[in-house]
């Protein structure tokens, strides 16, 4: 079972935050599911945040996933909440070519 992962779904895609807990390595860190959302059309103003080794959780996410050239990105999207709400907010992923958008979380909120 992915916790993390985006499905495609009607053309849509399906996300969910998650809280990061525990201490030590990339492999040791706990997810835990928080809120459930919805990406409501395209990702804009999409940012390369961080690449290769700058990725702290790239152990994490070469173990989960495979090998690949990760990158963690950020943009902003509508996204439909789980009570129905839309609205405007900051994404960030992890994305690596052949392997697609993973752990896609909401930031913030921009309206």
């Amino acid at each position: 079972m992915e916790v993390f992962s985006s499905r495609h779904r009607a053309g849509a895609q399906i996300g969910c935050g998650i809280i990061i807990a525990g201490l030590g390595k990339a492999e040791d860190w706990i997810p835990q599911v928080r809120m459930r959302f919805e990406i409501v059309g395209n990702i804009s103003e999409i940012e390369t945040i961080a690449v290769g080794r700058a990725i702290r959780i790239l152990p994490l996410l070469r173990k989960r996933y495979g090998e690949g050239r990760w990158r963690k990105m950020k943009g902003v999207a509508n996204v439909r909440l789980s009570s129905g709400r839309i609205r405007l907010a900051e994404l960030h992923w992890y994305e690596a070519h052949g392997i697609g958008r993973k752990e896609i979380k909401r930031k913030k909120y921009l309206d």
